[in-house]
């Protein structure tokens, strides 16, 4: 189940995962980390109003996401890097998965078949990367309306998945809309609400000591 409103995931979303028994619900945020309980909690509400949850021996978890416009593929041409690590990253939603197998078969090929990885990152990797970029300037801009009106569109469709990945198709809309989009985004690794002085935020706890 997902969830698109501002009030409990600014320019994001809150999703459940249900395997099993075991239940995972998260509430995204990109902006204004230092809320993250506070938005967290709406979420919760809301999730309960929706439905029916029996939820025993809850367990917190955080995390960040790590997207470059232009990822970090080698350390000192010896090391090749991969998935999140280089940067690849669906600026989208913050998926990594799909990116994580395709860099790393692209960088065995180029070990196998002795081939540039950066060469074939560029052509395979970084036009899909500069459209989830797109996509996500886009979907930033929308309002609870703006959301409430594509969720009435993909409604339409018998399988959603056809409409959503015409959206990571590259066209000459998307790469002016990337042009502004990567001049809009700035490095958000810290928090400008955040002192890093006895701080619990999302940031101090999870991402702060990757990156001194």
């Amino acid at each position: 189940i997902g969830f698109f409103f501002f009030f409990i995931a600014p320019k994001a979303y809150a999703y459940l995962l249900v395997n099993n028994g075991r239940a995972t619900f998260a509430t995204c945020l990109f902006e204004d980390f230092k809320n993250e309980k506070l938005y967290y909690n709406r979420a919760l509400d809301v999730l309960k109003t929706a439905i029916n949850i029996d939820i025993k021996s809850p367990k917190e978890f955080g995390g960040f996401v790590n997207f470059f416009t232009q990822p970090i593929l080698s350390k000192k041409d010896k090391i090749l890097y991969i998935g999140e690590n280089a940067g690849f990253q669906d600026a989208l939603w913050g998926f990594g998965i799909k990116y994580a197998m395709l860099s790393g078969y692209y960088a065995a090929q180029s070990i196998i078949q002795d081939k540039s990885y950066s060469e074939l990152c560029r052509k395979y990797l970084y036009p899909k990367l500069q459209t989830s970029l797109a996509n996500r300037w886009i979907f930033a801009n929308l309002s609870n309306n703006g959301y409430s009106y594509l969720i009435k569109r993909l409604k339409k469709f018998d399988d959603v998945i056809i409409p959503l990945r015409k959206n990571y198709n590259t066209s000459f809309s998307k790469r002016i809309i990337y042009q502004i989009a990567k001049r809009w985004y700035k490095p958000r690794l810290i928090d400008k609400q955040c002192m890093h002085i006895d701080c619990n935020c999302v940031w101090c706890r999870h991402g702060k000591n990757d990156h001194v």
